[in-house]
């Protein structure tokens, strides 16, 4: 299939030719561009426009960030929080070396006197760091779909109906998200932001800073402050994003990198335990379960220490091989695991299953796997008058579970996995189990996303699985000791897979997108 144009994107685009591409040259590309997936349909094809005309992993990755403020705003949003794990190949931009990046717009790292409205800087840094094409064209599409209307997808329309007493419950938001017959949109029932829709319009037009300095930001405070919000126009100057080094983990020839937040350092150390302490492949079903509930119970229960730590964040000896060996001490292959009570209680256990997120990777080997929440179901149920930002829930500690993974070669930049996870305190399990099952050879990106998931949080001290898990495994889980209980639905996610390494046979890769849900996965082609 060849993308040959995108609605908006005012792209000069080349004919078509046989060579290899050449990283800034716009042009409609021939044969494999990219793979992308997400949990909001319409933003993936908007990525997909993307990659199919010369855009990089990065320019898919803030068209679909801004698209999804418009189609997906219950989960996704101007104030929303999110984590952005991005891989250079070293093969696009000379200035920038191969390597990882973690960028973060998380509650407690962007100021706006406790807003969290870093998001579109973040993406401003994404895009100056690894884009090729212009900002402006990437958010064409955000504005049109907001400005003109759009058809309410499943993924949104579910939101809207399981919150709709809470969106109800406010006037102005019911307004914005209800059909012409007033009534909440349905699926397929078109919805207008206008307001939203100006505010992308002046950050298409003047970058990233119109919504922190001049006459919206003048307005925006003075609105925020009528609302009861304490915020100052200095206060939205100094908001930004935080940039980190990712979470490294060994894995034979390369690497596994996770964000340095909650959620990556639970999923790192989860991964490490299976990868590095314990051998996760090759074992039988019921051994693989009681492994990832053993895993998830260590690393859970050392939250309450980690946490309390300084504002920078998880650091590097939380996943070393001494520390997840510490963790996993005491390991009986057929036994479970008690803590003590104290070792399980010490952090209220706190989960924020209403985030989303996507993966996107180019031909260039490039890749970026983010996932965002407002820390609730439609944040606050409020926003801002006059700017179309809905204001995000205030966020508890230990909320903080968004998660991705990345696996490449450090020497060579060639992908092999790319993966986010959504669903609170199931989140990182949800990725680790996703990247076990896609990381094994003979394994397949479709069959690790249906591989039914359980998780144990430590506090309280039970397994939870998913319906369809084999009744012969939760006999043995049972047998060795595990308190079970089902949970339908533990996690949802996104994930590509290269098995010989995107840069050595793209043939071979495999994108896909969790049937929990209700999002979308593309191969360019």
């Amino acid at each position: 299939m060849k993308i040959c144009g995108l609605a908006g994107l005012s792209l000069a685009v080349l004919g078509a030719c046989e060579a290899p591409r050449e990283p800034g040259v716009i042009a409609t590309v021939e044969g494999f561009a990219g793979l992308v997936a997400g949990d909001e349909p319409r933003a993936v094809i908007i990525g997909r426009d993307i990659l199919g005309n010369g855009g990089s992993a990065a320019d898919a990755a803030v068209a679909m960030y801004f698209t999804m403020t418009a189609t997906l705003p219950s989960r996704v949003g101007i104030a929303g929080n999110g984590v952005c794990l991005v891989h250079n190949a070293g093969l696009t931009l000379r200035d920038r070396p191969m390597g990882v990046d973690v960028i973060e717009f998380l509650p407690g790292t962007a100021g706006a006197g406790g807003l969290q409205l870093a998001g579109p800087r973040a993406m401003a840094v994404l895009h100056a760091r690894h884009g090729l094409l212009r900002w402006a064209a990437l958010l064409n599409e955000a504005e049109r779909l907001s400005r003109l209307g759009h058809g309410v997808s499943r993924a949104f329309a579910k939101d809207l109906a399981a919150a709709a007493a809470f969106v109800s419950a406010d006037p102005g938001l019911r307004r914005v998200f209800s059909n012409k017959a007033g009534e909440l949109a349905g699926e397929g029932d078109q919805i207008v932001l206008s307001e939203l829709s100006g505010l992308i319009s002046g950050l298409r037009r003047q970058g990233a800073g119109y919504l922190y300095t001049g006459a919206f930001a003048n307005r925006f405070v003075e609105a925020a402050q009528a609302s009861g919000l304490s915020i100052t126009t200095e206060d939205l100057r100094q908001t930004l994003p935080a940039i980190k080094q990712p979470l490294t983990v060994p894995f034979g020839d390369s690497v596994a990198y996770f964000p340095s937040n909650d959620g990556g350092l639970l999923a790192a150390q989860m991964w490490g335990m299976l990868t590095d302490v314990q051998s996760y492949d090759g074992a039988s079903g019921a051994e693989k379960a009681h492994l990832l509930a053993e895993a998830g119970q260590r690393a859970f229960s050392q939250r309450a220490v980690w946490l309390g730590r300084d504002a920078g964040g998880p650091s590097a000896d939380l996943v070393s091989e001494a520390h997840l060996r510490e963790l996993l001490a005491g390991f009986n292959a057929r036994q479970h695991n008690k803590l003590a009570a104290s070792q399980g209680a010490g952090l209220q256990t706190v989960s924020n299953p209403f985030s989303a997120g996507f993966v996107v990777a180019d031909n260039w080997s490039n890749a970026v796997a983010c996932s965002f929440s407002m820390n609730g179901l439609f944040g606050a149920g409020r926003m801002v008058a006059g700017t179309g930002v809905l204001l995000p829930k205030e966020a508890a500690q230990g909320a903080n579970s968004l998660s991705a993974g990345i696996i490449a070669n450090p020497f060579n930049g060639t992908l092999y996995f790319a993966g986010t996870a959504s669903g609170g305190l199931a989140a990182p399990a949800a990725l680790t189990r996703v990247m076990l099952e896609g990381s094994a050879t003979n394994g397949t990106i479709d069959a690790a996303l249906a591989a039914p998931r359980l998780v144990n949080v430590a506090s309280p001290d039970v397994t939870f699985y998913e319906p369809g898990l084999d009744p012969a495994i939760l006999s043995a889980l049972r047998q060795w000791g595990h308190a079970l209980q089902p949970e339908p639905g533990v996690g949802r996610a996104n994930a590509l897979k290269c098995p010989t390494g995107l840069l050595n046979d793209d043939s071979t890769c495999l994108v896909g997108t969790d049937s929990r849900g209700h999002g979308l996965s593309v191969r360019v082609q």
